[in-house]
């Protein structure tokens, strides 16, 4: 594919920053342990960030995380609550019939209401009897004759009685009257003393049941109180877990910290150990190099990548302007080449290139190349395939003396593929895709 020209750490155009590096620390016999252990400490710790995140996100926890509350003062508030509501439950009563209770005395306060009106209703009529019996209707007898004498221009005498009669008659209305409103009087006094005495009662009932209320609760206030206390309880559990958890994720995050370092320190130590150990393979690689470009500084290097990610080794192949196609194409043949006759821990005999290899390499470089497989496979029991057109065989061939073009390509080709009939495709069979 045309991905596996464009860099040549990685061939098969993985995304997976870290599995390149594996494999080409791998090859290049660097120690994979320690590229092993950064990847391990950077998960870790990317896995505490993420749970420290997540509990930042938690509504009860989110206060704390922000530092808006103090977590050891809100635990100390928690666990007073709890105390007193564990005490008031130790001593809570559970009435069952506390409603009913309620309404009993409910409906008796009510009761003692109307009583009480009812006896300031008697007792204001009784005071009115008092004051219409000191009112006294009998009209003395010196006011009769007055009263006659005023009338007698228009009374006729037979009309007008004795006087003594009249008199007797007023004193026997005003006897009645006295009776009655005694009558009234009385009855009155004995009803306000039967509601005073009902009165008394009920109010005695009403304080019974008052009592009772004020030392007893409902069962339902009595759950809520519960419900409650088993909140308060979670949500101190969840805060003493989060302190726990963060301390917990401190310590480890500190430790990671510091087992970074030391990972960073011997990786040092190793590369400086180590350098003898490589050099045979970079200086391969700069031989290559120098024989397509002699001028040009080329090399690989590898350094310890002190940063915070998963990267232990920052291998780097380089040819002085590789930036071009063409020399971009040489640095991967070169580093290819390298692997192969150089490399370690694998045992892969052979490679295999496309003809894309080639494009944007000057012929120059292109004949440089088959003199440099002729060199060196063939005398390392190597394999090397490389698939060409034709056009790119031609511009080698002026670059190349007669006997090294025909030993080296002439002599090496397998299979020639045309286009004049089906018999001389790859195939030997005429093949129509339909996509």
């Amino acid at each position: 594919q045309k991905a596996s020209y464009n860099e040549y750490i990685n061939p098969n155009a993985v995304k997976n920053d870290f599995q390149i590096l594996i494999t080409n620390a791998f090859l290049l016999g660097l120690d994979v342990v320690l590229a092993e252990e950064k990847y391990r400490l950077r998960k870790e710790k990317e896995r505490i960030r993420k749970l420290v995140g997540e509990l930042s996100n938690d509504k009860l926890l989110k206060d704390f995380f922000l530092g808006r509350k103090d977590i050891y003062l809100e635990s100390q508030e928690l666990e007073e609550q709890i105390g007193l509501l564990n005490n008031n439950l130790k001593n809570f009563k559970v009435a069952d019939d506390y409603y009913d209770i309620k309404i009993e005395a409910d409906k008796i306060k009510r009761e003692l209401e109307n009583i009480q009106n009812q006896i300031i209703l008697y007792k204001n009529q009784i005071e009115n009897i008092e004051e219409s019996r000191k009112i006294s209707p009998d009209i003395k007898k010196e006011n009769i004759e007055k009263i006659y004498k005023e009338a007698s221009v228009i009374i006729q005498e037979k009309a007008i009685k004795q006087l003594s009669e009249l008199e007797k008659f007023y004193h026997h209305i005003t006897t009645n009257r006295e009776k009655r409103l005694l009558l009234q009087k009385n009855e009155l006094v004995r009803k306000v003393e039967d509601l005073t005495n009902r009165n008394e009662t009920k109010g005695k009932d009403l304080n019974d049941k008052l009592k009772y209320l004020d030392t007893h609760h409902a069962l339902d206030i009595f759950v809520k109180l519960t419900n409650k206390l088993s909140d308060l309880t979670n949500k101190k559990e969840n805060i003493t877990k989060y302190h726990e958890l963060i301390e917990e994720y401190r310590n480890e995050k500190l430790k990671i910290e510091g087992d970074f370092l030391n990972a960073t320190k011997e990786t040092n130590t190793y590369l400086i150990e180590a350098e003898e150990v490589l050099k045979s393979v970079m200086l391969f690689f700069r031989e290559l190099s120098k024989r397509f470009y002699p001028k040009a500084a080329a090399g690989i290097t590898v350094y310890n990548n002190d940063g915070d990610n998963q990267i232990r080794y920052n291998i780097d192949a380089k040819i002085e302007a590789d930036a071009s196609d063409g020399i971009n194409n040489v640095k991967i043949f070169n580093y290819d080449l390298t692997i192969l006759l150089k490399g370690f821990a694998h045992k892969i005999n052979f490679i295999l290139h496309d003809s894309r290899l080639l494009d944007g390499i000057d012929p120059r470089q292109k004949a440089e190349l088959f003199l440099i497989l002729n060199d060196l496979i063939k005398p390392n029991g190597k394999q090397y395939i490389l698939t060409l057109n034709q056009n790119q065989l031609d511009d080698t061939k002026k670059y190349l003396k007669p006997e090294e073009y025909k030993s080296i390509i002439e002599n090496n080709i397998i299979l020639q593929l045309k286009d004049d009939s089906p018999e001389e495709k790859l195939l030997g069979i005429q093949i129509d895709m339909h996509y």
